[in-house]
């Protein structure tokens, strides 16, 4: 099967004061793309949007997404991947307009983690952190579900009624994850970290985006971040 097609949009403000990072548009774009590549997509479209302002309901002007939209058709709707964090109004809106599917860059981090993870314990908490990230935002979670339920599809949103079951739905799986993830460590893991003076980590989805993000910092070139985020292991922390 081939490499899923993918496009790459780096949004930033154009305000200079809003520019609080150290790293630039197109650092942040090459970072992106190299993230993209490391889990088999491939990148066809890649650019740096500038934004007077973010919008409430889509973060991007409606000229930009009536633009990426075309783009978006003429190469037979591949992946875009907004490399920002949106709100779950913004994903929906988004996926709606654009008729593609959309990823936010929490979204990626946890796509890298969850193809790199090789332990079980790494599986569950990857497992765990995207079933907490999805359950936030479950107006734009429709496709998903509705597959795990053996259906189709469906190009509008779930009634309140169908969201409030897929909601219980992702509480469960959440919770028989934990307990999976408590008998996985074991009483002897436990005693080991206690003695050991550790305690349990951060949420798996906040400590994977830290884990990213302390990569970038230390200023290392891009494709040597890349190498380096081949598996997540069980998170603790002194």
């Amino acid at each position: 099967m081939g490499r899923q097609n993918a496009f790459i949009v780096q949004p930033e403000l154009k305000q200079p004061l809003a520019r609080t990072s150290a790293r630039t548009p197109q650092t942040k774009l090459e970072e992106a793309s190299g993230l993209a590549e490391a889990i088999q997509l491939e990148v066809i479209h890649q650019e740096i949007i500038f934004l007077s302002k973010t919008r409430s309901g889509t973060y991007l002007g409606p000229g930009v997404i009536e633009r990426l939209a075309d783009l978006a058709t003429t190469s037979k709707h591949p992946l875009i991947i907004i490399n920002t964090n949106l709100s779950p109004i913004q994903h929906r809106n988004l996926e709606t307009s654009l008729k593609c599917k959309v990823i936010d860059r929490t979204a990626l981090i946890l796509e890298i983690f969850g193809a790199r993870a090789n332990t079980h314990a790494g599986r569950l908490q990857v497992e765990l952190a995207a079933l907490t990230f999805q359950k936030s935002r479950l107006v734009r979670s429709w496709t998903h579900l509705e597959r795990q339920r053996g259906g189709g599809g469906f190009l509008g949103g779930p009634g309140e009624r169908q969201i409030e079951l897929d909601r219980r739905m992702l509480t469960d799986q959440v919770k028989q994850i934990k307990k999976n993830l408590v008998m996985w460590n074991g009483q002897e893991a436990y005693n080991a970290v206690t003695e050991a003076g550790l305690k349990p980590q951060l949420s798996p989805l906040l400590a994977t985006q830290m884990q990213v993000n302390l990569l970038y910092s230390t200023g290392l070139p891009a494709q040597m971040c890349y190498q380096r985020i081949c598996y997540l292991q069980p998170l603790i922390q002194r």
